[in-house]
């Protein structure tokens, strides 16, 4: 007994023993770690994304990286679960992302940030460690012209575009939202606009007043994505809230109204024109037959009266013939 009590004390020790081991090693490599993430130079966002022997890789894939930029989005617009955003200097944006991390940053924020540089479907992202706000402002990146994305969209990737486009194709589900768009009517260049369900302000975009057609002014994100099966790959503008989408002119549906409204307009008002012609010539017609009526009238009053003229003239000859006044006579004269 006394031996197996000596035992279990030992390999309560050693346990103990090991425990408290691994404790002060797994300490020593959180301090090595943020010791080393300290330590390594803060580097723009551009500075990161270099790829100096164009090789098509990254020279610091998958290395660790402290970056500063400025915020285009806030950390509660794309996910209310993880950590995701975008940060860009003046040439370049990138996507910072962390499962772990949640802070509350604003649009317009110049930010530190210390993590690995990785792909997610073939783009670059920082999967954060820390994230440090050095300056709070409301203020947006200056945005990138959107024809310019048209035109060299995997140049932006990652940054703030603004412009106007018109759009060509609408898709909604209840997963997500796509509008095609394009620089004119005639252009062939095409970007995305996609909205998905996680997205915090889905429901506060008004899609369905949008039709094919319509000119809107779109800002938002850069980004892209390649499909598995395809390998096709599409570049997307990542709307931040309903307030970067703005109808550039009248909306298409707004014209159909106006076009339906005034031809119904104009039929009232060719349908009523058209009964007071009618009116008109139904007046106008009475009163030329009213005007015929009397001029019969008048001819028959003419013709009785003329004849009964007639019949008095020929009782006062008669009368002067049968007369042997002389008197009488010139008085019969004188009435006739």
């Amino acid at each position: 007994m006394g031996f197996l009590k000596g035992k279990e004390f030992e390999y309560s020790f050693v346990l103990r023993l090991f425990s408290y081991t691994m404790g002060i090693l797994l300490f020593l490599a959180v301090e090595t770690e943020a010791s080393v993430s300290d330590s390594v130079t803060v580097q723009s966002v551009s500075e990161v994304l270099v790829d100096a022997n164009d090789d098509g890789k990254l020279d610091l894939l998958n290395q660790r990286v402290r970056v500063a930029g400025r915020a285009s989005v806030g950390s509660s617009v794309f996910s209310s679960q993880d950590l995701i955003m975008y940060m860009q200097d003046a040439k370049s944006g990138i996507l910072v992302f962390s499962n772990t991390q949640r802070k509350d940053i604003s649009r317009g924020d110049t930010l530190i940030v210390s993590g690995r540089l990785q792909l997610y479907y073939g783009n670059p992202e920082i999967v954060v460690d820390t994230i440090r706000v050095v300056k709070a402002d409301s203020k947006s990146p200056t945005p990138i012209s959107l024809r310019d994305a048209f035109e060299h969209p995997r140049q932006y990737l990652g940054m703030l575009v603004e412009g106007e486009a018109v759009i060509t194709r609408k898709n909604i589900s209840s997963d997500y939202t796509t509008l095609t768009i394009s620089a004119s009517d005639t252009s062939q260049s095409s970007l995305t606009i996609y909205v998905n369900e996680g997205h915090n302000y889905r429901k506060d975009f008004d899609f369905n007043t949008l039709r094919v057609g319509d000119h809107i002014r779109i800002k938002g994100i850069m980004d892209t994505y390649t499909f598995q099966e395809s390998g096709n790959t599409i570049y997307e503008v990542l709307p931040r809230t309903p307030d970067d989408f703005e109808y550039a002119g009248m909306p298409r549906r707004y014209i159909m109204y106006l076009l339906w409204g005034g031809g119904i307009v104009i039929l009232l008002i060719a349908g009523w024109v058209w009964s007071l012609k009618r009116q008109v010539r139904s007046q106008t017609k009475d009163l030329h037959q009213a005007i015929e009526d009397r001029e019969l009238l008048m001819r028959e009053i003419h013709h009785r009266v003329k004849n009964n003229l007639s019949m008095i003239s020929g009782l006062l000859d008669l009368q002067m013939d049968t007369t042997t006044f002389n008197e009488v006579k010139e008085s019969l004269e004188n009435s006739k």
